[in-house]
């Protein structure tokens, strides 16, 4: 069974500046950069629970794309009930933890 993804609008809005930063780039390699993250992304629904557990957030997964200096979590849950995997956030590896 596929999970259908959701994004929060922080999501959404990490997404954006994502690739807007790409964007600005300008070359083919960043753009493959956020194709794969996008896809790694809609990977959870076919495998929503292969991201660790976040310490000190109850339920909360993170799943890690890229590699340094380009290291990004994305931030999720999983709703076994509803069926679906929520993404709260997006966030650049280097960036202070979660509170």
């Amino acid at each position: 069974m596929a999970f259908p993804i959701e994004l929060t609008r922080r999501a959404e809005r990490d997404l954006a500046h994502i690739a807007k930063f790409v964007e600005v780039q300008l070359h083919q390699a960043a753009s493959d950069w956020f194709v794969g993250l996008t896809d790694t992304i809609l990977s959870l629904r076919h495998l929503p629970k292969r991201g660790s557990l976040v310490a000190g957030k109850s339920g909360r997964r993170q799943l890690f794309y890229g590699s340094k200096p380009h290291v990004y979590k994305v931030i999720y849950v999983v709703n076994d009930t509803a069926g679906k995997v929520t993404i709260l956030q997006v966030r650049h590896g280097a960036r202070r933890p979660i509170r």
